[in-house]
């Protein structure tokens, strides 16, 4: 069984390949055929062989095994309290979405990419500024491995270890050394070896293979975690932290897993989100306090009201942000 969440609902998937939703239900997000909140979970109707959800705020998207796509909800494509076909979708791997769930990307199985939604900074990456309600494929990018979004840029992990980015570039989250906006993909400056990427809002992170971290992008309360709090449009070395095995972001706060299962934190710690025993922002990774042993660290792509653990184990990153509600036609 997986689980995921959005703004104010939640979805599983279980081993038989249906959909389970409970939670808010104003605009259909449960799927269920009403607009009826529920305390408890209902099965979304007309789903089998579900392989992953991926929620927006109030939107949610299925991948099925046989590689298509359903959504429901209320957001970029759909007006639907039951889940509907995403036009011209097929051999899907994946699916995200990212902050304000304005665009949505789905990676291929042959290693391009569909993006629908919002495009008014270039972030559909098919070389126009216009909006499309239907799939189009992001320009020349082929042997991608994973796809990530911000809020109105992207960011693609190619086969040979570059990374890419398109959309918009206001506090130099492309990476490429400007802060102009594009509707193509450009190359991240001097990145190789590229293992995972991470966004959030106007920030970029990527792990590289030998288990340091790149950031660039906006830099607020140190986000970027190289000591300084000024914005990069080129990515620079997040200070003494070396072993990382996975990250997770949120809009305050950057975490790190080290293969010793400790977390380092940096960033904005106003209401103590770096968990060492302070509230005070720090501009270079923390220990946070008392955790050893830590196999996983959940990154949620919406705000959480609070940090979680199962068993001691897993955690989850609170984003502190009061988000705006908006939604494309």
């Amino acid at each position: 069984m997986s689980v995921t969440s959005s703004f104010d609902a939640a979805y599983a998937v279980l081993s038989d390949g249906t959909v389970w939703a409970w939670g808010h239900n104003n605009l259909g997000q449960l799927g269920d055929g009403t607009t009826t909140d529920s305390s408890v979970p209902v099965q979304v109707p007309g789903l089998t062989g579900v392989r992953s959800v991926t929620a927006g705020d109030y939107t949610a998207y299925a991948v099925l095994n046989d590689g298509t796509v359903q959504a429901w909800g209320h957001g970029i494509t759909v007006a639907s309290n039951v889940p509907v076909p995403v036009t011209g979708l097929t051999d899907v791997k994946s699916v995200t979405t990212g902050l304000w769930n304005l665009t949505v990307y789905a990676l291929l199985n042959d290693g391009t990419i569909r993006a629908w939604g919002y495009n008014t900074n270039g972030q559909l990456g098919n070389g126009t500024a216009s909006s499309s309600s239907t799939p189009v494929q992001v320009t020349g990018l082929t042997g991608v491995t994973s796809v990530v979004s911000g809020s109105e840029a992207a960011y693609a992990v190619l086969s040979d270890g570059t990374l890419w980015a398109w959309g918009q570039n206001l506090r130099g989250q492309l990476g490429n050394g400007t802060t102009t906006d594009s509707s193509t993909p450009v190359q991240v400056t001097g990145l190789t070896g590229v293992s995972s990427v991470h966004s959030t809002n106007e920030s970029a992170f990527a792990v590289l293979s030998d288990g340091t971290v790149r950031s660039w992008g906006a830099n607020p309360s140190g986000i970027l975690g190289n000591g300084t709090t000024t914005n990069s449009s080129t990515p620079v070395q997040v200070s003494n932290l070396h072993g990382v095995k996975s990250l997770a972001t949120s809009v305050i706060a950057t975490y790190a897993l080290l293969t010793d299962g400790t977390i380092r934190a940096w960033g904005n710690n106003d209401r103590g989100a770096l968990g060492n025993g302070t509230t005070t922002s720090s501009t270079t990774p923390v220990q946070v306090a008392g955790l050893s042993h830590i196999t996983g660290l959940l990154e949620s792509e919406v705000p959480q009201p609070v940090n979680r653990t199962e068993h001691g184990r897993l955690l989850s990153v609170t984003e502190l942000l009061t988000r705006a509600r908006l939604f494309w036609p």
